[in-house]
């Protein structure tokens, strides 16, 4: 299923500025590196995770009531992943990740 990614944007460089701002306060704020990916594709996602190894994966970006995802493809056309898809593609590296926020 299509949706309308343009409907309600998103303020990702606030998102990360806020999240960078706690990091510098935490106690082991060493511990930590903040990393980012823009316009993520559903192809790139997997690749991405397995590149970075993240313990802790922050999604930011437009999704559904019910925990869905929209990534577009190469085309620019957004399709919906479902829970399930998310937890397949988590599975692949559940042995580094440890907590994932989805911000929809």
């Amino acid at each position: 299923m299509a949706a309308n990614l343009d409907a309600a944007p998103l303020k990702l460089d606030e998102e990360v500025s806020a999240i960078a701002a706690e990091l510098l306060k935490a106690r082991f704020r060493d511990n930590f590196d903040l990393e980012q990916k823009h316009a993520v594709g559903a192809d790139d996602l997997s690749q991405y995770i397995l590149q970075a190894e993240p313990d802790i994966m922050h999604f930011s970006g437009h999704g559904s009531e019910t925990g869905e995802i929209y990534l577009r493809d190469e085309n620019g056309t957004s399709h919906q992943v479902t829970v399930q898809g998310l937890s397949s593609l988590f599975s692949i590296v559940k042995g580094n990740i440890r907590c994932v926020l989805l911000n929809l």
